[in-house]
């Protein structure tokens, strides 16, 4: 998506830190509220998908209880049958695909580099 296609939204944060975010159309609103969830949860996000690969070992710390979690987390196979899943899924009501497509492309928005795999 280049910039000219990108939606516009506006936020603010309310006494409690809650975005409030603005748009003059729907896909606006979902592509901020992605931006902000990144902006919010960034550093947990990765964190997650570092454990979710079986990776924190190898990339946080690689003492033998972290080796542990790692093997729990590859039994697991969180990731083995993500795209099969996907592939054999219902296709989602028609208002909730521009949800999720606005909403995850907001993300690489606010956090260049980063991808989805």
């Amino acid at each position: 998506m280049n910039v000219a296609e990108q939606p516009r939204a506006r936020w603010t944060r309310d006494e409690n830190g809650i975005p409030q975010i603005v748009s003059d159309d729907i896909n606006g609103l979902h592509w901020g509220m992605g931006y902000c969830h990144a902006m919010d949860r960034g550093l947990q996000m990765l964190i997650m998908r570092i454990l979710g690969q079986g990776r924190a070992a190898e990339l946080l710390d690689g003492n033998d209880e972290m080796v542990e979690v790692d093997r729990f987390f590859r039994r697991m196979n969180w990731r083995g049958g993500t795209a099969k899943q996907t592939r054999s899924a219902r296709t989602p009501a028609p208002h909730a695909r521009p949800i999720v497509t606005g909403s995850t492309r907001g993300f690489p928005n606010r956090c260049p580099g980063n991808s989805s795999s």
